[in-house]
């Protein structure tokens, strides 16, 4: 039999090598404590949207090219013209009531039964609740290939009518919608190109766990106080009624194309096939990957505690999005730039609730390499042995950014990028990104919040 496409064996490979394997519970207490930031309540044709994807709705088919062009369209890859190496990236966000309530405690590590008790008590407090945070370890990402791992979780609490459908006054609500879980895996990318056109190719392994409850206000209370007078089991409630525990693996593959008519500026044209085959979930994951099995061990031993049946996640099935974008400036001329991007998502399909989404950004980006004039701090450090090492601090760019999904939500934003060096040359970078979320779908919580940091090397090819 032929050997396999050798992305596969890179993603798996790196997976283990980067990748911490963490128990769901031990994840959402962590992204509590730190008020990380909420993710479930979009649309998203990626399996972990980051906060730059969000700043743009989510709409990055015709615009990717740096770390989030192998989740939406890895075409964008070809047109990357630096070498990068993140040391650091780190996403969240964050509902609004969970900003101005954020429990910044600092107790021990608990078991994951302990924490599944708590998520149910704090259903009784009638707070709504949406946590997300994603870290990617390690990162590379080239022109022509990229790779990243990636680990996610999110948590999310909402109120809910009889049939399981969000309400927008509470008086209509009897019961909760709990959902939580994790994702952990790699993915890497390939793009090829010539003249104006590129295409593009990535895969990925993905391991996810999660919860999924919906107890009655009734089930809530009841669960709440057996907790606390330390009597709850699967004798006093009976959570196989109302929740679902998933654990499961796996492929999948990402196919784009995008064509640059205007050469570098103006019009860009992007087509993305996302999830191509469908994104399809096994019991067990590939034999190079055995380690990230551990996790499984905890989520059965969690489920069988409180009696509950480990299913397979849901499948997803292929997505196909089109975009188009417009940008002006940017160049070693002119740092000013403006752009705008239109996008419809899942054409024909039924997965997305609302596909639409135009964004827009302006502000100041410096092209690579970062020309002198972006340069606007220079000091020296002591080197060993004597004399002075000349630095120097400059801007990569500084961009206002809104979006908006019609139906669904708006976001705007910020990006700032610095590029740093010694001797004249630019190899260290430093982002952050920040969002504020509006959802105007009538689900609940109706704001989120969000930040981005990462750090690395980068050098120009």
């Amino acid at each position: 039999m032929a050997r396999r496409f050798t992305i596969a064996e890179k993603v798996r490979e790196q997976a283990l090598a980067h990748c911490h394997v963490s128990t769901i519970g031990n994840w959402v207490i962590a992204i509590a404590l730190a008020s990380a930031v909420s993710a479930a309540h979009a649309s998203s044709t990626a399996p972990t949207p980051s906060v730059n994807a969000r700043l743009y709705g989510d709409g990055l088919t015709a615009t990717a090219h740096g770390p989030d062009a192998v989740f939406h369209n890895p075409a964008g890859l070809f047109r990357y013209r630096q070498l990068s190496l993140r040391l650091a990236s780190i996403d969240a966000m964050v509902d609004g009531a969970s900003v101005r309530g954020a429990n910044a405690s600092g107790e021990a590590r608990e078991s994951e039964s302990q924490i599944f008790e708590r998520l149910f008590d704090r259903l009784t407090t009638e707070e709504e609740t949406a946590l997300m945070a994603r870290v990617n370890p390690f990162e590379i990402i080239m022109p022509i290939f990229a790779l990243q791992t990636f680990s996610a979780a999110n948590f999310r609490t909402q109120r809910v009518d009889a049939d399981g459908k969000p309400v927008k006054n509470r008086e209509d609500a009897t019961g909760w919608d709990l959902t939580g879980g994790m994702d952990t895996g790699a993915i890497a990318g390939l793009a090829v190109g010539y003249g104006p056109v590129s295409v593009g190719y990535s895969q990925y392994l993905l391991v996810r766990s999660g919860i999924r409850s919906r107890p009655t206000d009734a089930n809530a209370v009841t669960i709440a106080d057996a907790s606390r007078a330390g009597t709850l089991d699967v004798d006093t409630v009976d959570f196989d009624e109302f929740t679902d525990f998933t654990w499961g693996s796996a492929i999948g593959r990402n196919i784009g194309v995008m064509v640059k008519p205007l050469g570098h500026q103006g019009l860009t044209v992007g087509v993305a096939h996302l999830m191509a085959g469908g994104l399809k979930f096994a019991k067990d994951v590939p034999a190079s990957a055995k380690a990230l099995a551990r996790h499984e061990d905890s989520m059965q031993e969690l489920a069988e505690e409180y009696g509950i049946e480990l299913k397979r996640p849901e499948s997803r099935e292929a997505t196909t999005n089109v975009g188009v974008a417009f940008a002006v400036g940017g160049t070693a001329k002119n740092f000013w730039r403006a752009g705008l991007n239109l996008e419809t998502q899942d054409i024909g399909g039924e997965q997305v609730e609302h596909p639409h989404v135009v964004s827009g950004e302006v502000g100041l980006r410096v092209p690579w390499p970062a020309p002198k004039d972006s340069v606007f701090i220079r000091f020296a450090l002591p080197q060993i042995g004597g004399g002075l090492t000349p630095c120097h601090l400059g801007l990569s760019s500084m961009l206002l950014i809104a979006s908006h999904r019609p139906g669904e939500s708006s976001t705007w934003g910020f990006d700032l990028s610095l590029h740093g060096g010694t001797g004249g040359v630019s190899y260290l970078t430093f982002e952050l990104k920040g969002l504020a979320e509006e959802f105007v779908d009538g689900t609940s919580p109706t704001t989120r919040y969000g930040a981005s940091v990462a750090a690395g090397l980068t050098l120009m090819l």
